[in-house]
């Protein structure tokens, strides 16, 4: 006697459930490997500009300046990195950024860096309460790395006032527009933090000599 096997067909309802079941099996697999992958280390940088080096401070210059709080303008103002990448492009590295905000950063810099370039000046910084007749407001307005094609430089733009506060009115002395445009040794993080504190170094001793000139 002839015996036949038959395997009973695959319904509909059964072949949409087993589809079901290795979808999720694959999500699952997916979820699995995406967690064990770790996130890149987050980069911290600060702007330190280096020591003027050939060239001597000047010997005249108003004898006190009290520098206030640096202001930079959005979108520049936070902790990201900005990159531009194109003309009318930018982008921002969330893993890599400044360790403070960079008005805080480029506070100190300025108190910094015109203390050691001038032996004339007594620089005060923006909590000091001793007194000054004389105060300097810095806004930078652009600070980012040009990363488009044949540029890589790291840009900073910045406006200088020199104020004078007398009772009831204050006098402008000087009012300097500077910038720097530091070629970078490569577009990576640490080149560009390295770039900017020379490019603020360049602004800081221009503007030595410019507040050397005043007559206060």
């Amino acid at each position: 006697m002839n015996t036949q096997t038959f395997n009973r067909p695959t319904t509909p309802r059964v072949a949409n459930a087993r589809a079901v079941c290795a979808l999720i099996a694959c999500g699952f697999v997916s979820a699995a490997c995406s967690l064990s992958q770790p996130y890149p280390a987050k980069g911290n940088f600060t702007i330190n500009p280096p020591s003027p080096t050939g060239s001597s401070k000047p010997d005249s210059a108003p004898e006190c300046i009290q520098i206030d709080p640096v202001s930079v303008a959005p979108p520049y103002g936070q902790q990201s990195f900005v990159y531009r990448v194109g003309d009318n492009q930018f982008q921002t590295d969330y893993y890599n950024q400044f360790i403070s905000p960079p008005n805080r950063l480029l506070t100190g810099a300025t108190v910094e860096g015109l203390a050691r370039r001038s032996s004339a000046t007594t620089v005060l910084e923006p909590s000091s309460t001793a007194g000054c007749a004389l105060r300097l407001e810095v806004h930078i307005t652009d600070l980012y790395a040009d990363l488009r094609p044949g540029r890589n430089l790291a840009i900073i733009r910045a406006r200088f006032m020199l104020l004078r506060d007398t009772p009831g009115t204050t006098t402008v002395l000087g009012d300097w527009s500077l910038e720097s445009a530091e070629p970078l040794l490569s577009p990576d993080p640490p080149d560009i933090a390295a770039a900017y504190g020379r490019g603020y170094s360049a602004i800081l001793s221009r503007l030595a000599k410019q507040l050397a000139a005043v007559q206060p």
